[in-house]
């Protein structure tokens, strides 16, 4: 049996993915890695941080790339198709393929010689 909407909408998964976790995260990460940064420059001593913050850096990572797939929409589909489009190396080819697409005549005929 699916959830409805307000059943979906309750989810532990969809609470870690919405915008407003994935803002926090985002923020609370910074912060702390500036202030490792700052321990680490500032504070003599050891500060061995390091594998704590590269463990969270690749699971924030993992939670942008999470966040960033489950949250596309068609406007971002429709810059995204546009973005392609105009810098495509191969512009020409792209446009050989829509005029032979478009064009009245679509009956591949050989050219015949003049005589």
């Amino acid at each position: 049996m699916e959830p409805t909407q307000r059943e979906f909408g309750k989810t532990n998964l969809t609470f870690w993915l919405s915008e407003r976790v994935y803002k926090t995260h985002n923020v609370i990460y910074v912060i702390a890695l500036l202030a490792w940064a700052a321990a680490v420059a500032f504070v003599p001593g050891d500060w061995s941080l390091f594998w704590p913050i590269m463990v969270w850096t690749i699971l924030f990572m993992i939670h942008f790339l999470v966040f960033k797939g489950t949250h596309v929409d068609e406007e971002w589909v429709e810059e995204r198709v546009e973005r392609i489009n105009e810098e495509a190396k191969d512009l020409s080819h792209i446009e050989a393929i829509r005029d032979d697409y478009t064009s009245i005549d679509r009956l591949r005929r050989p050219k015949r010689d003049a005589d």
